[in-house]
């Protein structure tokens, strides 16, 4: 929200776009090279992507659904434990 001149509030109708982030920890380096960093160079932040937490159809589905983009190039971090590391990702959903 903003403040004009006069200090008064304006407020103007936007979009509001649901965010999605999902952060995998403990997983072992071996499943993160074999499933997923592939996908992730491939289509990086230029593609979009499609998640359904909601695979059965229900009413709520609309609600378990995100299409987007990656805000961010998804990357490994190490851990304090061998063979065992995190990523994270986070999307701006369109629907």
């Amino acid at each position: 929200m903003k403040l004009s001149a006069n200090g008064v509030p304006d407020e103007t109708q936007e979009l509001i776009f649901r965010t999605l982030k999902v952060k995998y920890s403990w997983t072992c380096e071996s499943v993160y090279e074999d499933r997923f960093r592939d996908l992730f160079e491939t289509h990086g932040t230029r593609s979009p992507f499609y998640f359904s937490f909601g695979p059965i159809a229900m009413q709520y589905r609309q609600k378990c659904t995100y299409f987007g983009w990656f805000k961010e190039e998804p990357y490994m971090t190490g851990g304090q434990i061998a063979d065992k590391a995190e990523f994270q990702i986070s999307m701006v959903s369109q629907i």
